[in-house]
């Protein structure tokens, strides 16, 4: 932001001067009072109104620049996951950019049954998301990329695109 000094010659003329420009080179700024410099100079609060209406016509703009940026998209992808294991297998999803796991928190879902359960995962468009299963307290049987995304897999990754994957069924 330029800084702004008011000359003489502005002040007569009704306008305002960068630094390093002529007296009297450009237009005041909407907002701004100029009526407030009087012949004996400038009271201070003119100045302290002056400038607050300068920063909150600032504020705005920068406020508009700010909502206009192009924001990360946010996607959907449905999960549908049956586990035919006898013992209860935990399950957890992975972002393959982000530092970011669904449930999250520590948290894991848990499939104690044979249905097939259906996992709704807010993420960013484009986003690759794998799954990682395993037999309860028995890390090394696992499915997908396993506990904490350890793993390499083929064919347990989606991209986040608003659609869902059809049914994995993890086999014992």
């Amino acid at each position: 932001m330029a800084l702004i000094r008011i000359t003489a010659a502005a002040r007569t003329a009704g306008y305002l001067s960068p630094p390093g420009a002529a007296a009297g080179g450009l237009p005041a700024a909407p907002g701004l009072c100029l009526s407030c410099v009087g012949e004996s100079g400038i009271g201070l609060g003119a100045i302290v109104a002056s400038l607050a209406k300068f920063i909150v016509i600032g504020l705005a703009v920068l406020q508009a620049a700010v909502v206009t940026a192009a924001p990360l998209r946010a996607e959907t992808l449905t999960w549908k996951i049956r586990s035919e294991h006898p013992k209860v297998v935990s399950l957890e999803f992975y972002s393959q950019r982000r530092d970011v796991s669904w449930p999250g928190d520590g948290q894991v879902y848990v499939i104690k049954d044979y249905d097939t359960h259906t996992y709704r995962l807010s993420c960013r468009a484009g986003e690759s998301i794998c799954y990682g299963a395993w037999v309860r307290n028995r890390k090394r049987s696992y499915w997908g990329v396993g506990a904490n995304n350890r793993n390499t897999c083929r064919r347990c990754c989606y991209t986040c695109d608003g659609g869902e994957t059809k049914v994995i069924v993890l086999n014992p």
